[in-house]
């Protein structure tokens, strides 16, 4: 919102509109133009507003975007702007430099996995909330798109085939992406 509404000058706008896939881009791409722009960005809306940098799925972030995250991190304050970035797993993620302190979020427990099930609109039963559990593996996402397949058609809808877990929830989401 603040980079279409004007809040930056023109030249800090161009490489997040270009980044952000708003505007074509308009010849080779600068790293440390776009760094600084989103650096410039944060502090802006931070002057005005509070804000909170939150990042999940770090592991999935390419070495460009770590390489502009990095350089945001180490110029922001945090009493300006707090940066929380989250990933998935018990380890760092490969790639991630040190000096991004990264919450790791492990799967949920059977417990809570439960009471996310549970907390679902058709909560499935018997052997469909059994595999169900199982093939989502405490992964939040996994247990609420898997329990949408199961409530239109139960065990017989679920994912399986041998596709690693990502890839079933990818394909479930891209499913209910193409219905709207």
């Amino acid at each position: 919102e603040a980079v279409a509404g004007g809040h930056l000058s023109r030249c800090w706008r161009a490489p997040l509109e270009t980044a952000f896939g708003i505007a074509p881009a308009e010849g080779p791409s600068d790293p440390m133009l776009l760094r600084v722009a989103v650096l410039t960005l944060l502090t802006e809306v931070s002057r005005r507003q509070r804000v909170v940098l939150t990042i999940d799925d770090v592991q999935h972030f390419d070495r460009d975007s770590l390489d502009v995250l990095s350089f945001v991190m180490r110029r922001l304050t945090t009493a300006d702007v707090p940066v929380l970035p989250a990933a998935r797993g018990q380890t760092p993620p490969e790639g991630v430099p040190e000096a991004l302190p990264t919450v790791l979020l492990g799967p949920l427990t059977e417990r809570a996995a439960a009471e996310l099930l549970d907390a679902q609109p058709h909560v499935p039963t018997g052997r469909t909330r059994i595999e169900l559990l199982r093939q989502a593996g405490g992964n939040p996402l996994a247990i609420i798109e898997l329990c949408r397949a199961a409530g239109t058609g139960g065990v017989g809808v679920l994912p399986g085939g041998g596709l690693p877990q990502t890839e079933r929830i990818q394909e479930l989401y891209a499913a209910r992406l193409r219905d709207l």
